[in-house]
């Protein structure tokens, strides 16, 4: 349980040398006005290759707390600072958060290729579907959050909580996220519970039997497959004196003849996190998307299975994975094999140097022209950083110097795409409405790069032609 807000970023050192984590939470637009903090869900809501921070407020005992102590939302502003969307992107948090204790955490429960959030606390149960895919189309969403589905506790019912964690999964495999609940034992005998997430994504729930002495008070869960085989299985965290200890606990009984899909990444030489802690993974399968976080824990006392496994109920093939990685880089691959681990390996981008080429495009009698660029990378870059470097400074009239072009300049349009037939990363830079400069030859060098490091390649001439204006 937090009672203030602590942002602290981890200030990276070179190997061999000592590194350290800084306070930065005011620094980064973040207030410490929280209380109860039971579960801080990063997550790329807005899929725009930065994680976003949610808050799940708590309550407990009757208590709720002052003026501004709520559920937030914390937008990133892909700067290292935050800015406060809760009211716009979380209209509906003070409904069903903030009034008892309660966990939240990161899945996509509705198939449509964006993270949704499930909770549980003493009241309900229930899910906020993201907004980002389900908008009129893909990617017309903010990101915004809101109540999808949720089941109340009647008094004198048939089920009563007292949750201490929640893991999302898909225990039998069917292509859809369930959730398990554990529950505090000490408590009316209180039983887990498997939330089974149906077609219509509503969740319908059975209890799970396990030892009550052993796990009398459960404070924590660990989900995930140790054995390799596609079923995730379950570790309970229970304190016994002073200390903890883990009892595995069976998967939830599978369906017979239902596939999957295992994806572990991996990012060498710095080019993004190594197992890439933040990424949303993206499978299309059978006209579907469905998308899983890889989470560094969410939920309570409990590191999460940094491998992903995807149910893929009677499908029998995968079309495409893709990655949004936290660095900036989208990496696709297409047709992986199914009912095994694929490991989809991101390394620094190293320009083709055969593939690097320039054209002008223009019209009789215009006073304008396109000029364009075009080459590949072996390895996917983020976008933003792609540019064309000028060797020698260009003055363009409307323009006036530049040293380079990129997404901010005035009339360019940047776009990279995947090409399966060779397995390389096409970029393009296009510059639109550039004025006639006479017959000239403009030296310049493609650059594609993440985070602090880039790949220039060599020298290439534009050659630009005059401008045709008939008498």
């Amino acid at each position: 349980i937090s009672e203030e807000l602590h942002l602290y970023r981890n200030n990276y050192a070179e190997a061999g040398t000592p590194g350290e984590f800084e306070e930065v939470t005011v620094a980064a637009g973040l207030s410490t006005d929280h209380e109860r903090v039971l579960s801080a869900l990063w997550a790329d809501f807005d899929q725009d290759h930065d994680v976003d921070l949610v808050l799940v407020q708590s309550a407990q005992n009757g208590v709720v707390f002052g003026a501004g102590r709520y559920s937030a939302y914390y937008q990133n502003n892909g700067n290292g600072t935050f800015t406060n969307q809760t009211q716009t992107l979380l209209p509906d948090h003070g409904n069903y958060w903030n009034n008892s204790k309660g966990y939240g955490a990161v899945a996509d429960l509705d198939n449509d290729g964006d993270l949704d959030v499930a909770y549980h606390h003493q009241l309900k149960v229930g899910w906020f579907y993201n907004d980002y895919n389900d908008e009129g189309g893909i990617g017309t969403g903010t990101g915004k959050l809101q109540h999808r589905w949720s089941r109340s506790y009647q008094s004198g019912g048939s089920w009563e909580t007292k949750p201490t964690d929640l893991e999302v999964f898909d225990g039998d495999l069917d292509g859809n996220i369930d959730i398990v609940v554990a529950n505090d034992h000490r408590r009316n005998n209180l039983q887990h519970y498997y939330f089974r997430n149906s077609i219509n994504y509503e969740l319908s729930s059975s209890e799970i039997s396990w030892d009550e002495d052993d796990a009398a008070q459960t404070l924590g869960m660990c989900a995930g497959d140790f054995n390799m085989d596609g079923y995730t299985e379950l570790y309970t965290c229970v304190p016994r004196a002073n200390h903890f200890f883990f009892k595995a606990w069976e998967s939830i009984p599978p369906e017979t003849g239902h596939n999957w899909i295992g994806i572990r990444l991996e990012a060498l030489n710095s080019s993004c996190n190594y197992r890439g802690i933040g990424a949303t993974v993206i499978i299309y399968s059978g006209g579907s998307r469905r998308a899983q976080l890889v989470d560094g824990g969410s939920g309570r006392a409990g590191q999460h299975d940094l491998d992903l496994v995807f149910g893929l109920g009677n499908m029998t093939n995968v079309d495409k994975v893709e990655v949004i990685w936290p660095c900036g880089q989208d990496q696709v691959i297409y047709s992986p094999p199914i009912d095994q681990y694929t490991t989809i390996v991101l390394d620094l981008p190293t320009i083709l140097e055969s593939s690097v080429n320039g054209i002008v495009e223009y019209k009789i009698n215009d006073e304008f022209q396109k000029w364009i660029f075009e080459w590949e990378t072996d390895f996917p870059s983020t976008q933003a950083l792609n540019k064309i470097r000028f060797t020698s400074p260009l003055t363009v009239p409307g323009y006036g110097t530049l040293t380079e072009l990129s997404a901010v300049t005035p009339n360019v349009v940047s776009t990279s795409s995947y090409i399966i037939s060779s397995g390389t990363y096409y970029h393009r830079i296009e510059w639109n409405n550039v004025p006639c400069l006479g017959s000239i030859k403009v030296g310049h060098k493609a650059v594609s790069g993440v985070i602090d490091y880039e790949s220039e390649s060599q020298k290439n001439n534009l050659v630009v032609p005059y401008c045709v204006i008939s008498p």
